[in-house]
């Protein structure tokens, strides 16, 4: 847990004086940091991270073995064989694949880098992606899409690197859509009333999803439907809802801001806001079919980018801080909460690297 620590104190005191740098020692602060999670990502055990083991082991076997897998992932791991006989090559290459594309974009388009960096890991994002590492692959090759879709407006270039993101994992075709999400713009009347479609879907939820679980039967997705009854011991029914209150809470905050003329009004403030909304309403079904949250990873990311832009855009300093401190008090709870009584749920607490088993 140290070098959490470290890092999230050493992350907050920079965001505080962040005003005070220079550009070019921003970068080189920035960077830096995304070379610290990126060592960390690239050489840490293969108990760190609830499926690193398994990606660990599937290296050592053959295609074959691996028929289970999507075709992207396991000629990747064939084309690593041919270079090295190291699952760390696995883990070093799916990390400049996560992280490094995630990365520029947040470099692109946060007005806070550094805090978004915090909010990477305090969110946990940075733990889940050493974990679902095929999904986290598709994400990377997404992000890539959307940083070409928003300099060129090229759906075809998104298109084409979200079709190789399906080829890592099968979920990555939600995506599809995303692009739509930046000149989708809704109104607090058509939130409120998707929102109450899907809060009189619930009750329905489980036998829906169980049903459809029931019928994927190449794939073991009925492990992830909860119960339909609520209850509060299960570890996944309590994680479904903290992310639903989270998400609920930064949805609110994001848009209250921009309702009151905080932000200016772009395309990308549009998808942002979409996603927050959109990661809103998967958390509230998750709550009775946890197989959601295996979507969730491709609209929720927007978060570490979008809490700067929202807050650091406000001009009035006083609200600024409030917000600050605000966000950073429930991250930093939301962190150690888990971090704390449900490490289980990432593996990623206690960090170990490889130097040190």
């Amino acid at each position: 847990m140290t070098i959490y620590l470290i890092l999230m104190t050493l992350l907050l005191i920079i965001t505080i004086n962040y005003n005070n740098i220079s550009n070019k020692n921003r970068t080189y602060i920035f960077c830096f940091f995304v070379a610290v999670i990126f060592c960390m990502a690239s050489f840490r055990d293969f108990n760190v991270g609830c499926d690193s083991l398994q990606y660990a082991t599937m290296f050592y076997r053959e295609s074959y073995e691996r028929r289970d897998y999507e075709v992207g992932f396991s000629k990747l791991i064939d084309t690593l064989r041919l270079i090295s006989d190291s699952h760390i090559s696995l883990f070093v290459v799916s990390s400049i694949i996560i992280i490094i594309p995630l990365m520029i974009y947040v470099k692109k388009n946060s007005i806070n880098p550094i805090f978004s960096i915090y909010l990477y890991i305090t969110l946990n994002y940075f733990a889940m992606h050493m974990n679902v590492m095929r999904q986290a692959i598709a994400l990377g090759l997404i992000i890539i899409g959307l940083y070409l879709h928003e300099r060129n407006k090229s759906m075809i270039r998104y298109m084409i690197f979200n079709s190789i993101a399906c080829v890592f994992h099968y979920s990555a075709v939600v995506a599809f859509f995303l692009p739509l999400l930046y000149r989708r713009k809704l109104s607090i009347k058509n939130y409120l009333i998707i929102l109450l479609f899907v809060i009189l879907f619930i009750p329905f939820a489980y036998e829906v999803f169980a049903f459809v679980a029931s019928n994927l039967s190449y794939i073991h997705y009925d492990e992830y439907v909860s119960s339909g009854a609520i209850n509060f011991s299960k570890s996944n029914y309590c994680g479904a809802v903290l992310k639903a209150m989270l998400s609920a809470c930064f949805f609110v905050l994001c848009y209250c801001l921009f309702l009151n003329n905080k932000v200016a009004n772009d395309e990308n403030i549009n998808f942002y806001t979409n996603c927050l909304f959109i990661t809103l309403l998967i958390h509230i079904i998750s709550t009775q079919a946890v197989v959601l949250e295996r979507f969730v990873i491709y609209f929720d990311w927007v978060t570490i980018v979008s809490l700067p832009v929202f807050i650091f855009k406000n001009n009035n300093r006083k609200q600024k801080i409030t917000y600050f401190i605000f966000i950073t008090i429930i991250t930093s709870a939301h962190w150690f909460v888990i971090a704390l009584f449900r490490p289980e749920w990432h593996k990623a607490v206690p960090y170990i690297s490889i130097f040190n088993r």
